[in-house]
């Protein structure tokens, strides 16, 4: 089996926690830790320096001169916080019933092996802040026209489904003998019914799973990429292979701007099922959102998007404050949605990954201090 990227994604929610106050005092010492460091706007109380690494650095001592550089967003003009909570992520997966999904003898058959994967992961708890459609390939009618598959077998469903309606329409929807695999319209009509959903700003992502190239409906590698590419920026397609026919579904994968498919192998039909709910660890990890609903501030305030921070606090470790990068070039920063009316908060990339892989850490939005980092513009 291979994983995205060449390494696991473990499965991580951030924990998120509500900070009754902040016990750094203002003006704190600057923190050069890989995660984020300021150069917070008021003068403070310690100018000390200290370093700490990415994940559960310590941050400098609070010894120093007065008047110092501010690092820390702190009890002194932080006018209060809220626990951020992380926007929902919608799966649109669409699901190969060609013939050749039932080659493999039964009871150990692709097809066995995928339903069950995906009924695990449809009823997981784990599975808590995931929504899921679904739709089969070939469809029973009009299998080359991309809007059947537009239409989904299941609309978007709250995970865990633990009335089983995903998993009950998809055993009822088993394999054809006679099916091709319609990769092109089927991705075609998947990304379009996706856009459907981001357009109403949910975080959405297609998950395609089929045992080999395309046929059928005039379907090859190389449209069926751009089919999944159809999407970009916004929506990426993950590709889960399962079988020995594979290699060219990478392509496909990279298209839709996740790189390389993830490959399951049928050598060891025993492992098919383990391995398939493994890899569906690997998406919910890597397609959780990094997307913070900007809460409201308080009971008679109003929002002043100049002073709001955001921080990470590691399990055990001191709270860290994130700066603000327009454009990410800090790649351990944060940014709004629209700078001009803010309505949510986006991580970027390398901190979104390492609070994606911490489950203990938290991460909290606080009002009233000056915005650290480059500014909003």
């Amino acid at each position: 089996m291979r994983s995205f990227g060449g390494f696991m994604l473990k499965r991580a929610f951030v924990v998120l926690g509500l900070v009754s106050s902040v016990a750094l005092a203002c003006g704190g010492s600057s923190d050069d830790s890989e995660f984020g460091h300021g150069n917070g706007s008021s003068g403070g109380s310690s100018g000390g320096n200290g370093s700490s690494g990415f994940l559960d650095g310590d941050g400098g001592s609070n010894t120093g001169t007065s008047g110092g550089p501010g690092g820390t967003v702190t009890e002194a003009c932080a006018t209060s916080n809220a626990n951020g909570q992380a926007e929902p992520v919608y799966l649109v997966f669409v699901v190969d019933r060609s013939g050749s999904m039932k080659y493999n003898p039964s009871p150990n058959n692709k097809w066995d092996s995928v339903l069950a994967g995906l009924t695990s992961f449809f009823k997981d708890p784990q599975s808590a802040g995931l929504f899921a459609s679904e739709q089969v390939f070939p469809s029973s009618k009009d299998s080359c026209q991309s809007s059947s598959y537009q239409s989904q077998l299941v609309g978007m469903t709250a995970l865990p489904d633990t009335a089983g309606t995903l998993a009950t329409a998809l055993a009822s929807h088993g394999p054809d003998p006679n099916a091709n695999t319609p990769t092109q319209p089927a991705l075609t009509g998947a990304v379009a019914f996706a856009k459907t959903v981001q357009a109403t700003g949910k975080k959405t992502a297609v998950v395609l799973v089929t045992d080999g190239e395309p046929n059928g409906c005039s379907s090859s590698v190389d449209n069926s990429a751009k089919a999944a590419g159809t999407g970009l920026p916004d929506i990426k397609t993950y590709v889960i292979g399962v079988g020995s026919e594979l290699d060219n579904l990478d392509a496909i994968a990279a298209g839709g701007g996740t790189s390389k498919a993830v490959l399951i192998s049928t050598s060891n039909p025993g492992q098919i099922t383990t391995d398939f709910v493994n890899v569906l660890g690997q998406i919910r990890s890597a397609a959780l959102s990094c997307d913070y609903a900007l809460p409201a501030p308080p009971n008679g305030e109003t929002l002043d998007k100049n002073k709001v921070n955001v921080q990470y606090t590691p399990k055990g470790g001191t709270a860290q404050t994130l700066d603000y990068s327009a454009d990410c070039t800090n790649g351990t920063g944060w940014h709004y949605d629209n700078p001009n009316n803010p309505t949510k908060i986006l991580i970027c990339e390398t901190s979104c990954n390492t609070l994606l892989q911490n489950a203990e850490g938290k991460i909290d939005i606080v009002f009233g201090c000056e915005t650290q980092g480059t500014g909003i513009k």
